[in-house]
């Protein structure tokens, strides 16, 4: 699917969990490099299977924006289906076979460090992407603001439900940084308000592997504890949010609970239109893609990395970038999925049950 970059003339100024930071723009494409040697780039993928954007989006967006700027560039790239022990042996190939810059989505926070140390001996750049990798020597992080994420996933639902209303949380496996800050944003906005009464949180779960599946029995069983009084979810991604309809459906109230989500995949903006879902966490990936390319040819060259701000991960403050998440509800889908080029109207419409509205 082509996508081109959104345009904004503003973006947010955003605060992490520990640290005050600035929030970047859409970044721009340079102009292809020609006549630089030859060289390889390893990009990780944590897992197929916990989210499409990795295998439909990122990789494809970051094999795209790199080619528009160096064409000298080849990049090879494992998904470690989950595996933390797969993806470090992935990464330790990577290394014999001469890759010069390694791009990893580490699956949780630490376990690539032994093979990011074997880089730092090796002088071969690491690129963090979308996730830190804790207490690790790496040499820039690209992300969206996880914790700014939760948060408006949880004041979404919570500016929607009726005072005292009960509300159930499904969150993914907490194994990866940006996994554990999702959680930590919503409960930044929860915990104050389950303190004064004004909130009851009747089910929560941290859904393993992030399976949509898993997902679904999480809400089967949310439903049967709370008798159905259920007035909303906060749901982390899109991908348990499939499932959190369906179980919604089997009760007859879709469309009847706030559901919240991320990623806006195509499937989940059709459920939006169709009321089933009521918003997603807008993040153009070629933002974060092109962002991580520029670093790539950046890192090679041996020039200084674009940053936005320093993220600490305990063993240094890592130039990064971060970009601005935004809440997608029906009203504003088509601004910002459409218009964007994130997708196309056939995509989001493909199936609609009659006429689909866009």
């Amino acid at each position: 699917m082509k996508r081109v970059a959104l345009s904004i003339s503003t973006v947010l100024a955003l605060v992490l969990a520990t640290a005050s930071v600035a929030v970047a723009s859409p970044p721009g494409r340079q102009a292809a490099t020609a006549g630089g040697p030859k060289f390889t780039v390893w990009y990780s993928v944590p897992c197929y299977t916990c989210s499409t954007r990795w295998e439909n989006f990122d990789l494809p967006d970051f094999k795209r924006a790199l080619a528009a700027i160096d064409p000298n560039a080849t990049v090879t790239s494992n998904s470690a289906n989950g595996d933390t022990g797969l993806q470090v042996s992935q990464g330790e190939s990577a290394i014999t076979d001469g890759a010069k810059v390694l791009v990893i989505n580490p699956i949780d926070s630490e376990t690539m460090n032994p093979v990011i140390a074997q880089a730092n001996k090796l002088h071969i750049p690491v690129i963090a992407y979308d996730g830190m990798t804790e207490k690790a020597d790496v040499q820039y992080f690209v992300s969206f603001d996880a914790v700014k994420v939760g948060e408006e996933q949880a004041q979404y639902v919570i500016s929607h439900v009726p005072v005292g209303s009960t509300i159930a949380v499904i969150e993914g496996q907490q194994f990866c940084s940006s996994c554990i800050d999702f959680k930590i944003g919503a409960y930044n906005v929860l915990n104050p308000l389950i303190k004064a009464h004004k909130i009851v949180v009747g089910y929560e779960a941290d859904t393993l592997a992030w399976s949509p599946t898993t997902a679904q029995t999480e809400t089967e069983e949310a439903l049967t504890k709370l008798h159905d009084n259920v007035k909303g979810i906060v749901v982390a991604n899109d991908g348990l949010a499939t499932g959190v309809i369906a179980a919604l459906k089997e009760q007859n109230l879709a469309g009847k609970v706030v559901v919240t989500g991320q990623d806006s995949t195509d499937v989940n903006l059709q459920d939006i239109l169709l009321g089933y879902q009521s918003m997603s966490i807008f993040k153009n990936f070629d933002w974060e893609a092109t962002a991580a390319a520029k670093a790539t040819l950046d890192l090679v060259e041996g020039k200084p990395v674009p940053r936005t701000t320093m993220v600490n991960n305990g063993v240094a403050n890592v130039p990064s970038t971060l970009f601005a998440p935004q809440v997608l509800t029906r009203s504003n889908l088509v601004q910002l999925a459409i218009k964007s080029g994130y997708t196309t109207i056939a995509a989001v419409c493909k199936g609609y049950p009659g006429k689909c509205p866009l």
